[in-house]
């Protein structure tokens, strides 16, 4: 009996799709796209990134101290886990004490991170192109001009934590579907990893483990599998267990958790401005608020269905089936949302309107949370199958490292996002292209498929464009000698006279004192911090914790103090030593006089200033009085 053409005609179309998914040279070509744009990223934004006034000034300071000889918590204040500052102190041993070493850590972090994405998306059946909208998406926010970067960010803990989450979930997705276990003791290793490097993404990879090394014996209701799991996990999580035990052992527990980890429930800084801070990155519960996120959720799904319906009826009525005549499809829709959005205007806030609220709307985290709760219900109506495992392994990552910043998830110029919205995209896209699927029903498989890849492109086309780095507006270049990084105007031209000063003024190393915030005048002009309370900033010093500073600069017979004029918006509260550490100002004005300035630079404050008023950077210098 012959066989059916409409049948052949369908397997050949079915071989061709299968070139998206699973074709070795279409991966890596992949995969190299993915380093190439990263680097493409890098070249365009070299040295762009960061502010050396304040977070990025730490991830110089502390790993250099460290080589000092000097004991993480105990000797040095440090609010995060204790792996990320070891591995930059050890690449400043191997490679010397240079910028670039800290850039290329950036660039093995973000690299990482995105071929991850890509990984996990695989897994998700995502065909290759749909596959990568969430990298190509990670890669457009991560080059920004700001401290929320992943190749020098206010902090490295946060970029190597997400890289280690999402390696832990890329390896628990594995066990779900193999139930083979050197992936759970990968997964449980990665989780130790990462709570020793940042508490968010530590909790989160812990609650996934927990949750894959239960449900995933559900299907065969074997205690004996469970006790082997549980086991296997416990293996994994020794470096964390030991790293700690070591650290409680050399300082205490509360020297740890309550006196650097900052932001733990019950500490001086959360009873002071965590909550406001908290709420300032996202964890806000305002039913107006919510209700508008829920409803940008509902406008995204309806949005992407019908779009994808309007382009399934086109064609079907047009008979299109060749992967070109897709593209001008959606290259038509792509073209349309362009002239919607205002391409032409120079000022572009990322993707305003209707078409942002489409590519990456308020209410993601909703969506996050429906998708882990719909797959956790499969879980236990499908009794641990597979797939179900791993998508709820997926939410339930998603949405817990997402919960710190829920109503703030969406990109923005500036925000702390970054780190914690690639497994919620992620989400978003597999929601995307199943909804597409759905409003796409009328097309044959292949034809659908081939739909899916390109309305996903032209997502992350989107994306890229609308969140483009803009490495502009960091114009002046700061020449030091450990590397070039670009700044204010005003700074770049005041830093230079600091450090000399710094440089020719010390006599023992540790006798000049910077406040509030800017440890990298330590690290560019080779000093000690005469406390180790390398900056003061809002909310973190106690009563006590102030004459502990004080005490320790006396100690080190501090000649000078350079106070510096940055104010605290971001907290909504007055400048130092009015709005916070009023002990320390005081002690400062009764006991050193002021004897000049470094700056303002009135004639160097940028015509294109940001929205908030742009103050010119001051910094004023104190000498001890004399003793008669």
């Amino acid at each position: 009996m012959p066989a059916d053409p409409s049948a052949e005609t369908e397997r050949l179309r079915r071989d061709e799709l299968s070139l998206f998914r699973s074709d070795r040279v279409a991966v890596w070509g992949a995969r190299g796209l993915i380093v190439a744009m990263a680097i493409v990223y890098a070249w365009y934004t070299w040295g762009h990134w960061g502010d050396i006034e304040v977070d990025c000034g730490r991830e110089m300071y502390v790993p250099v101290d460290i080589l000092r000889g000097k004991l993480l918590y105990r000797d040095i204040w440090y609010q995060y886990g204790p792996l990320t500052p070891y591995i930059q102190a050890f690449a400043f041993e191997l490679f010397g004490i240079n910028l670039k070493v800290l850039y290329l850590i950036g660039m093995i972090l973000v690299i990482s991170t995105a071929l991850l994405l890509l990984e996990i998306g695989r897994k998700f059946e995502l065909v290759l192109p749909a596959a990568m909208a969430p990298p190509i998406f990670f890669l457009a926010e991560s080059f920004r001009p700001t401290i929320m970067n992943f190749i020098f960010p206010y902090s490295y803990a946060a970029s190597l934590g997400a890289v280690l989450g999402l390696a832990c979930l890329l390896f628990t997705i594995q066990h779900a579907f193999t139930n083979r276990l050197r992936w759970l003791v990968l997964a449980a290793l990665c989780t130790s990893l990462a709570l020793l490097t940042k508490q968010e993404f530590g909790i989160a990879c812990l609650a996934v483990l927990a949750f894959e090394a239960i449900a995933s014996c559900l299907s065969r209701r074997s205690w004996r599998e469970l006790i082997t799991n549980c086991f296997a996990c416990a293996a994994g999580l020794v470096p964390a267990l030991c790293g700690y035990g070591l650290w409680i052992w050399k300082v205490s527990a509360r020297a740890i958790f309550i006196d650097n980890w900052v932001m733990s429930p019950g500490t001086y800084t959360m009873r002071t401005i965590g909550r406001r801070h908290m709420a300032n990155e996202g964890l806000r519960f305002g039913l107006y608020e919510w209700s508008g996120a829920a409803l940008g959720a509902a406008v995204s799904v309806t949005l992407w269905f019908l779009i994808a319906y309007a382009n399934a009826f086109a064609i079907r009525r047009l008979g299109l089936r060749q992967l070109r005549y897709f593209v001008l499809v959606v290259g038509a829709d792509t073209a349309l949302a362009l002239i919607v959005i205002g391409l032409g205007s120079s000022a572009w806030p990322g993707l305003p309107g209707f078409i942002g609220q489409m590519v990456f709307p308020k209410g993601i985290f909703l969506i996050g949370c429906a998708f882990m709760i719909l797959a956790i219900w499969k879980v236990w109506r499908t009794h641990g199958q597979a797939r179900n495992l791993a998508e709820a392994a997926l939410g339930i990552y998603a949405v817990l490292v997402g919960i710190r910043v829920i109503m703030n998830m969406s990109p923005s110029s500036n925000g702390i996002e970054i780190f914690f919205n690639g497994a919620i995209f992620l989400v978003f896209a597999i929601v995307v292209a199943r909804v597409v699927a759905s409003g796409a029903r009328s097309l044959e498989l292949s034809k659908r498929e081939l739909l899916i890849a390109c309305m996903l492109s032209a997502e992350a086309l989107l994306l890229m464009i609308g969140f483009f780095p803009k490495p502009r507006r960091l114009s002046a270049p700061l020449k030091t000698e450990f590397g070039t990084i670009y700044t204010e105007a005003d700074r770049a031209a005041i830093f230079p006279q600091i450090v000399s000063f710094i440089k020719t003024h010390t006599r023992n190393g540790k006798d000049i004192l910077v406040v509030p915030e800017a440890p990298s005048l330590y690290f560019f002009s080779g000093m000690q911090s005469p406390s180790r309370w390398y900056e003061v900033q809002p909310g973190v010093l106690n009563p006590e914790q102030e004459q502990e500073f004080i005490n320790d600069a006396e100690s080190a017979h501090v000649q000078f103090v350079l106070l510096c004029n940055r104010h605290e918006d971001y907290y909504r509260i007055a400048p130092f030593g009015f709005g916070y550490d009023q002990a320390i100002y005081e002690w400062i004005v009764t006991n050193y006089t002021k004897i000049g300035q470094f700056g303002p630079r009135i004639d160097l404050v940028p015509s294109d200033a940001p929205l908030k008023p742009y103050e010119a950077y001051e910094m004023d210098i104190y000498e001890k009085k004399s003793e008669k």
